[in-house]
């Protein structure tokens, strides 16, 4: 993990000038730290000092006590945006919180998110101000307003950020929005400290894995952390792919470029590999790193997995776990909106690489931001009801196929199943035919 890439260069002081602001978006493109953040009359000037780098124009709106009128930080969220904002730090009416008024704390924050037009938001809570229980329901509605982080501190009040409050933070939002950590933050060993709040296993992802960033930031984490943490890493499609990360320190390895209903990589620029031939030839890859050195290193299968059978024929190609973003999409556990749409319900699904996500530093190989392209989809999946239901019967057809294979354990699947090449042509034929469905009226000849 880049610690660099985690900073917000900030400069909010009063007395602020343009020569300040100047020396800053310099040193943030020479560290390559993540943004500059600044008074909204700033946005202008940073973001022309930026022009051409991977370092973000940030700004603050109703800083720093939070407590302006809604119309007014929306209308300087939409401004400052208007004027070349790519994120935009809020405070929240801290009043409102402590009287209960969620409502009011939760319209505060949608009229910004919905005032910064796709920007990125966080919402700072000042969590010195707070009890755990105004914590946790700060937290809250701001994920229901739509936020993208949940930051703790503006830095202007009686604290700054903890391990305790960021830990808190992340436990309460999850994966619905990142946590910011910000306020008293000097040394690396705080940040360090921070980013080791509740972190287990971390995942080093990007649309092509073997590149010297993630050979980096491998050796970064283990000079910092040892085998504390372990670490994925990836994408890669093949055997000189997975040497690569194995090589640098990866604990397991993502498999899949463009294979998948999520990924428009081979659309979109021409890179990519079928999945079932990424995964036959990185599976033998595998074990001969493992014949070698005696080290195994597992392999996720990311890509391509849309029907129940697809997870048996990925386990059985050589995958050791699966990545099925769009499998539990369909759920109601999920947490994007459940849609009526042509007469049948959906869940909204969408990619880290679609322009909804806009993750850029996943999908971006350069430091050009006209390399940037969309790689993902922003679609709909049909909605398929609960999730424990689902899963048991999905998890039935894996048991039932191995059944048919003779073999108890995914070990022995992936030795003593036959994989047959098939035509397309085999694939309408093996299908059903010469009756018609009750379901839908219609046949297959």
């Amino acid at each position: 993990m880049n610690l660099n890439r985690m900073i917000d260069h900030t400069m909010l002081k009063a007395d602020a000038t343009k020569e300040t602001i100047i020396r800053y978006c310099r040193e943030a493109k020479e560290h390559e730290f993540a943004s500059v953040c600044v008074n909204t009359c700033f946005v202008p000037l940073v973001a022309d000092e930026l022009k051409g780098s991977e370092v973000k124009t940030c700004c603050v709106v109703g800083f720093p006590l939070g407590a302006m009128l809604t119309t007014a930080k929306a209308f300087e969220a939409s401004e400052a945006v208007k004027a070349g904002a790519d994120e935009v730090d809020m405070v929240i009416n801290i009043s409102a919180l402590k009287d209960k008024d969620d409502n009011y704390v939760e319209d505060d924050i949608r009229a910004v998110v919905e005032a910064s037009k796709g920007a990125v938001v966080k919402v700072i809570i000042e969590t010195c101000l707070l009890t755990d229980e105004e914590k946790v329901r700060a937290c809250e509605l701001s994920v229901k307003a739509g936020a993208d982080f949940v930051k703790t501190s503006t830095g202007f009040s009686t604290g700054g950020a903890t391990v305790e409050d960021v830990a808190l933070m992340k436990k309460t939002v999850g994966e619905r929005a990142k946590v910011k950590a910000s306020g008293g933050i000097r040394t690396p060993e705080a940040a360090k400290a921070l980013v080791e709040a509740g972190a287990d296993v971390l995942c080093i992802d990007s649309s092509e894995g073997f590149s010297e960033w993630q050979m980096r930031t491998l050796k970064w984490i283990r000079e910092n952390y040892g085998d504390s943490v372990k670490v994925g890493a990836g994408n890669v499609v093949d055997r000189e792919g997975f040497r690569f990360l194995a090589e640098a320190g990866a604990d397991f390895i993502k498999i899949g470029i463009g294979g998948g209903s999520i990924c428009i990589t081979r659309e979109t620029k021409g890179i990519g590999r079928g999945q079932a031939t990424s995964l036959i030839e990185v599976s033998a890859a595998r074990d001969e790193y493992f014949r070698e050195t005696g080290v195994y290193v597992p392999i996720c299968s990311d890509g391509g997995i849309v029907h129940d059978y697809h997870m048996t024929l990925a386990l059985a190609m050589g995958a050791d776990f699966l990545m099925l973003g769009r499998y539990f999409a369909r759920f109601d556990e999920s947490p994007t909106n459940k849609l009526l749409v042509n007469g049948v319900y959906v869940k909204e699904y969408w990619g880290e690489g679609s322009n909804r996500a806009r993750n850029w530093q996943r999908y971006d190989l350069g430091g050009n931001t006209g390399l940037a392209f969309e790689e993902g989809v922003d679609s709909y999946v049909t909605y398929a009801g609960s999730l424990q239901d689902n899963v048991a019967r999905s998890l039935y057809k894996v048991k039932s196929t191995m059944c048919n294979c003779g073999v108890t354990t995914i070990p022995d699947l992936q030795k003593n199943a036959k994989l047959t090449l098939v035509s397309a042509t085999s694939i309408v034929e093996g299908g059903y035919h010469d009756v018609m469905l009750r379901s839908t009226g219609k046949g297959n000849d």
